[in-house]
């Protein structure tokens, strides 16, 4: 799914009243290596996600992972209970920053995102992904370097500047992503406003149509209250976009009430689904296991009940057959032979039909109570 910088613009100034002003009560690593942070502020708790490509604050009960980076908890440490004094996007990149009165908390939130910790005067302390640049290092005790624009920042062209932009010979859509910082998407519908085909040439067009196209790069690009989007999930060329408002170039798939629904929709939704999954698969696992222990245990009752009747059979029978056994053990006992012969055995079994068995080294006899019945 992309995200534009046109959503990220308006997501940013969404989310901003929530945090500034607000303070750090917990800072968390999810499953997937996305961190939360749980603020508190004017607006109540919020739990902000940090994703590689997008902040939203989520309504979902999203549970922290068990074994963390540690980055987590270094910014615990660091930043708890702390006032968030701004919260603003640095330019139009897509960098977002969330200065504190000791630090800063710098979000890069493209590729695979990065969360970079420095103070004020830009010197990292840590960075959640440590990476080198031909022109810029993420890494403790480096200069944090933002990193370069990929164009001018529509918000803020003027018509000299977007005059020069169009002065090469190039197609106009492609002009305006090349040297404006915009989506291909948002070009193409800037083109559609102004009523310019998006393939002429950029270096023909009259000053009228250079007019058109500022006031419509501006439209997109103004202060839409952040209660006013409509944001919506629409597919263009076969890839879904993200976007916080409807465009007449894309097919819209789904609408939203917000922008923070619609993440919390699309990203958080797939996070609570797995965490779900992997709950229901580890309480199945765990029911298996004590299922298999309760069937162990009925067998062992079974077992247990079972012995308990053979042994309760067996005592009554002794009882039954007390006294016959008193008397063969008398008549044992008044053997005067240290080694039992087999005649002398012989002779006790006529004598006694209960006698099985008898083993004059180990003193052992085994009687046959059955003999009786």
């Amino acid at each position: 799914m992309q995200i534009p910088n046109l959503t990220l613009r308006y997501q940013i100034l969404a989310i901003k009243p929530a945090l500034e002003n607000a303070h750090i009560n917990k800072i968390q690593e999810l499953p997937n290596g996305w961190i939360k942070f749980k603020v508190r502020g004017s607006l109540g708790a919020k739990d902000l996600v940090a994703a590689p490509d997008m902040l939203y604050i989520t309504q979902h009960k999203l549970s922290a992972k068990q074994t963390t980076s540690g980055y987590a908890a270094f910014l615990r440490k660091k930043l708890q209970n702390k006032k968030i004094i701004s919260f603003s996007q640095h330019g139009f990149d897509r960098v977002a920053v969330m200065e504190f009165s000791e630090f800063l908390l710098i979000f890069e939130l493209f590729a695979k995102g990065n969360v970079v910790f420095t103070d004020k005067e830009h010197t990292i302390l840590s960075a959640y992904r440590k990476e080198i640049w031909k022109d810029r290092t993420l890494k403790k005790t480096h200069a944090y370097k933002f990193p370069a624009s990929k164009g001018a920042n529509p918000s803020e062209v003027t018509l000299p500047e977007l005059k020069e932009i169009l002065s090469a010979d190039t197609a106009l859509a492609a002009a305006l992503v090349k040297k404006i910082n915009i989506a291909p998407v948002i070009a193409e519908e800037i083109c559609i406003d102004a009523k310019i085909d998006k393939k002429t040439e950029s270096n023909s067009l009259s000053e009228a149509q250079v007019k058109k196209i500022l006031s419509a790069l501006q439209n997109y690009y103004s202060k839409i209250a952040p209660s006013k989007l409509k944001p919506v999930l629409a597919e263009k060329d076969g890839k879904k976009i993200l976007l916080p408002f409807k465009l007449s170039s894309v097919q819209v798939l789904q609408e939203f009430d917000s922008l923070d629904s619609a993440f919390d929709e699309l990203l958080s939704g797939e996070i609570s689904s797995k965490q779900e999954t992997a709950a229901k698969s580890r309480f199945e696992r765990e029911l298996k296991g004590l299922e298999y222990s309760l069937l162990q245990q009925r067998e062992a009752q079974d077992k247990f009940e079972a012995q308990v009747v053979e042994y309760r059979k067996k005592a009554e029978m002794i009882y039954a057959n007390h006294g016959e056994i008193s008397r063969l053990t008398r008549a044992l006992n008044s053997v005067k032979e240290k080694t039992v012969s087999e005649e002398t055995i012989q002779k006790l079994k006529k004598e006694f039909p209960i006698l099985f068995e008898f083993n004059s080294k180990k003193k052992k006899i085994v009687v046959n109570l059955g003999a009786r019945e």
